[in-house]
């Protein structure tokens, strides 16, 4: 609130100017007002003058009101209280938008771990704009922030058909996934599988080298009858 307090209104050299419009105005004071009413603590006066809404300050705005669950656009700070880390990624996450999010640490790995858990499309740390304004970095959102990317790589790939495409040498007269199958090739091919993806064994391995002959002869000879 004390911070609040000294930024300087009037453009050019102040901190913020004039607000959009008169009804842009009357939709950010009527959600600060709602909040207030449901228990929220205004902690900064209530200033309407020659177009400057000067900067509010709620402390405890609940969940379901306007103020955090609508789109705000005016110099309004809510502030709601957590007292451990799964409680404020859960805050941040409970609203129906997810353009931007901001983590505020010294704490280099709970900052990495609570950027993974915000649904945002755009998270700084230490830091509330700089992101949105880098051009090798994708701008956009999630939940009903939009979809979508504009900027680096991925916005150019939102301009783009992706089409994926597989060639075969055609150098065997068959490939193990062509018919017929028969009633050797699947535990042939389970036996490699588990030995490629499972856990390491050596008797998987032992295992897998025997259906090898298998699924080789399959390719050979255009198929294991």
């Amino acid at each position: 609130a004390e911070g609040a307090a000294r930024l300087k209104p009037g453009l050019p050299d102040g901190d913020y100017g004039t607000m959009v419009s008169e009804t842009q105005a009357a939709k950010v004071l009527a959600q600060v007002r709602e909040a207030v009413a449901a228990g929220a603590k205004l902690l900064t006066p209530e200033r309407y003058e020659g177009g400057l809404l000067y900067p509010l300050v709620v402390a405890g705005p609940g969940p379901e009101t306007r103020l955090m669950t609508e789109e705000t656009f005016g110099p309004v700070a809510a502030i709601s209280v957590f007292d451990t880390e799964e409680e404020a990624v859960a805050l941040a996450n409970q609203g129906p938008y997810g353009l931007a999010a901001s983590v505020w640490t010294s704490d280099k790995a709970r900052a990495r771990r609570v950027c993974g858990r915000l649904q945002a499309g755009l998270i700084t740390v230490n830091d509330c704009v700089r992101a949105a304004g880098s051009p090798y970095l994708p701008f956009g959102g999630v939940k009903g922030s939009g979809f979508g990317r504009s900027h680096g790589p991925e916005g150019l790939y939102e301009f783009c058909r992706q089409a994926s495409v597989m060639t075969s040498p055609g150098a065997s007269p068959s490939e193990v996934n062509w018919f017929p199958y028969g009633s050797d090739l699947y535990p042939a091919m389970l036996t490699a599988l588990r030995a490629f993806f499972g856990p390491f064994s050596v008797r998987a391995w032992r295992a897998a080298l025997g259906a090898a002959g298998l699924i080789k002869s399959r390719t050979e000879r255009g198929g294991v009858k």
